[in-house]
């Protein structure tokens, strides 16, 4: 208990802490706040503390504690035997802000992608109206041209006879 990384706080059935270990202290600066004897609630949430003493039934859950920058996942557990509850807090701080930068950065590459594709759509269409423009009017002048050498030819023919 003295030398996990994970914290420990126990709590009577009125959730005042009981014992908490140095990991817990180092998390939730214990010590310093003078935590034993003290409502959980004035140290940390104690929300999950109070429903697995009610229920009686161990909860694991995720948790950011107000006031502090810590991510915890949390796992209590009811000893009703003994009148305590027992919670096991694992700090997650580095691996959840590491989740949501590449959350973000995925988020990041698809706008700059959707950009992308909507400029490069765009591109397209425009190129596409330049060659449509441009083969309307290379067909009006080929049309003419035909059209002249027809003419032409015909005078020509006309000559000749």
């Amino acid at each position: 208990v003295e030398i996990t990384d994970n914290g420990i706080i126990v709590v009577d059935r009125n959730l005042i802490v009981q014992e908490y270990n140095p990991a817990a202290d180092r998390m939730f600066n214990l010590e310093k706040r003078k935590a034993k004897g003290q409502p959980l609630d004035q140290l940390i949430s104690a929300a999950n503390f109070r429903r697995v003493w009610k229920t009686q039934k161990p909860c694991t859950c995720q948790k950011k504690e107000r006031g502090l920058n810590l991510i915890t996942r949390q796992t209590i557990y009811p000893m009703a035997k003994y009148g305590v509850v027992i919670g096991i807090f694992t700090d997650i701080t580095t691996e959840e802000n590491r989740r949501t930068e590449v959350f973000n950065m995925r988020q990041a590459a698809l706008t700059r992608a959707s950009r992308v594709i909507s400029e490069q759509m765009r591109i397209a269409q425009e190129i596409a109206g330049l060659l449509g423009e441009s083969t309307s009017e290379t067909k009006a002048t080929l049309l003419e041209l035909i059209q002249i050498m027809q003419e032409q030819e015909g005078n020509d023919h006309d000559t000749q006879n």
